[in-house]
């Protein structure tokens, strides 16, 4: 184990409590167990038992803490490159330093290697990254067992490949969510929804809020369901109506009447929407505006046919049905195909064609 001294104060290094480097000694003395060993294939028909990068920072967090030890590149050098028939080959060598809060560290070589790759950015990338991993990993393990070390043991790897491994549990109190906020003002406001009846009342002997009422529905002004000169009278009453409130709230500040039932308005205004709704053409709108007693008379027919537009005679436009083969006439000159011709001299008009003599 190395210790950088020169320059404590300068760099920071602060020293481990007595009761915390006994504790740090007890965990890397641990042998690791058979969940934190993966296996894949070796040379030949043997396997390799290796400690993966990702589990070697839990546990290196796990012993040291978060912020108990550091990784730094100290090295990089392209061993080689090797570009053949479209594929690139290329060995990436890195020292890679682990240093721990107190300014102690060790440091290792890594390695990353690929061949047959596609570019030469894929193959960067993936040498990079194996090489100051393998590289983070050879200097962990020279901190002990419990980062590692123990797996260049033989003995020790032929008894615990035999223990069995606990089932992995899947928790799902563990996992980092995103905490969604409960809208208890909206629930509770749901929950004493005002009742017509009761409207809270002010100092001054006043409804705090204004009436429900005084805002036209968008459903019924922007409704397709009624004819325009309707939605415009009740808009125009809508609109006077607000004119004239907001008119009596100047005039009159501190002089509010309470303002009675909302469902009396609601219902005066919906007793001008008529009972019977006619379809007429558009062209027929405006006579029926100006004179709306025609509405019956100029009522739209939708089984009216044109006389204007020709319809072929053989199919019944009044049903949707599919048309038989049968029932449509073809014509011999609409098969002729002129452009199909391989024979047509060349810059002469298909007109002029010279015509084919027949051999009998």
């Amino acid at each position: 184990m190395t210790k950088d001294m020169a320059g404590d104060g300068a760099r920071g290094f602060v020293e481990y409590p007595r009761e915390e480097l006994d504790r740090i000694r007890k965990a890397l003395d641990k042998q690791l167990g058979p969940e934190f060993i993966s296996k894949r294939k070796g040379p030949g028909s043997n396997s390799v038992q290796y400690l993966e990068g990702w589990k070697a920072i839990n546990l290196a967090n796990n012993i040291f803490g978060p912020n108990g030890w550091c990784t730094e590149l100290r090295n990089f050098q392209v061993d080689y490159i090797d570009e053949r028939g479209g594929s690139v080959g290329m060995g990436i060598s890195a020292i890679v330093r682990v240093s721990l809060k107190d300014g102690t560290y060790h440091e290792d070589i890594g390695y990353g290697s690929i061949d047959n790759c596609r570019t030469k950015s894929a193959a960067f990338d993936k040498c990079k990254k194996e090489a100051v991993t393998d590289g983070m990993k050879r200097a962990l393990r020279q901190f002990g067992n419990a980062l590692g070390n123990c797996l260049y043991d033989k003995d020790f790897l032929s008894k615990v490949t035999k223990v069995t491994q606990n089932p992995k549990q899947f928790d799902e109190s563990n996992l980092m969510r995103v905490e969604e906020k409960v809208k208890v003002e909206k629930e509770a406001a749901i929950e004493k929804e005002e009742v017509p009846g009761n409207v809270p009342v002010g100092e001054g002997g006043h409804p705090d809020d204004e009436p429900a009422g005084e805002d036209p529905e968008d459903s019924f002004l922007f409704s397709d369901d009624w004819p325009e000169e309707i939605s415009q009278n009740e808009r125009k009453q809508h609109e006077q109506g607000d004119v004239d409130s907001k008119a009596s709230k100047i005039s009159n500040p501190q002089d509010h009447t309470p303002s009675t039932n909302t469902r009396d308005n609601s219902q005066v205004s919906t007793s001008s929407i008529p009972i019977n709704v006619t379809f007429v053409a558009a062209k027929s709108a405006e006579t029926i505006l100006k004179d709306p007693s025609l509405q019956s008379a100029l009522k739209y027919d939708p089984s009216h046919q044109s006389q204007t537009i020709p319809k072929s005679s053989f199919i019944n436009h009044s049903t949707s049905a599919p048309v038989k083969k049968a029932v449509v006439i073809h014509r011999d000159e609409n098969k002729e195909n002129r452009l199909a011709d391989t024979k047509r001299s060349m810059g002469l008009p298909p007109g002029k064609l010279p015509s084919k003599r027949l051999h009998k």
